[in-house]
């Protein structure tokens, strides 16, 4: 990983944008990168006493903040993985020699070396390849008959119910917080019938975007 010089004024951003992240630990990301120009995750995981996943979001919310870190990666791609509310690149890491999931938001200016690789025997029942479900909920949901063309490239034909009332289908997502990420990105044009607590969470949601454009 590498830091570019006259970042540190920059830092700001993530923290007002809401990141739940220590302001000390990414200071200290940056201070460290600044001073040695590349270093690991692991490295930084174990200097700040954290896992490697949290050293990887706190990357990633430098990232979005418009720092300049870069991670140069060799790998050999073989799947695409949904985990975590994230889509992941399930390849054979050159540099570890082993099996690993890459990021695809984090994967930045790639490139192909040119080479052919053979392709070697993917270990399916090697846990990172599999979906992970242990989390997933499922809905009941009434959304809005102009989506019907966008509601047919999701599920088909048959994936959902024309109703007077609207387009209602059942389906399960990974888990209740990327559930939120999509239902709130189509605003008033779908309903959530169950569960009740999303419901409610919507709901509170609208209340407060109203507060906001009604204040006097």
């Amino acid at each position: 990983m590498r830091c570019a010089n006259g970042t540190a004024s920059m830092f700001k951003k993530p923290f007002e944008m809401g990141y739940n992240m220590q302001i000390d630990r990414l200071m200290g990301i940056l201070t460290v990168m600044l001073q040695k120009g590349r270093v690991t995750a692991p490295s930084l995981a174990e200097k700040f006493e954290v896992s490697r996943r949290t050293i990887m979001r706190d990357i990633d919310t430098l990232c979005r903040a418009g720092i300049p870190i870069v991670t140069h990666r060799q790998i050999e791609p073989y799947y695409m993985v949904f985990k975590w509310s994230s889509w992941y690149v399930f390849g054979f890491c050159l540099q570890r020699n082993c099996w690993r999931l890459f990021k695809l938001s984090r994967m930045h200016n790639l490139t192909l070396p040119g080479t052919v690789f053979e392709p070697r025997p993917v270990p399916l029942e090697n846990d990172l390849i599999k979906p992970d479900y242990s989390n997933a909920v499922t809905y009941k949901l009434l959304f809005d008959l102009s989506l019907r063309q966008e509601l047919i490239g999701s599920y088909g034909k048959t994936g959902f119910a024309e109703t007077a009332g609207g387009l209602y289908i059942e389906t399960t997502f990974a888990n209740h917080s990327f559930a939120l990420y999509i239902l709130r990105g189509y605003v008033s044009r779908v309903k959530v019938l169950e569960p009740q607590s999303t419901a409610d969470e919507l709901a509170q949601d609208a209340k407060k975007i109203y507060e906001i454009y009604n204040q006097t």
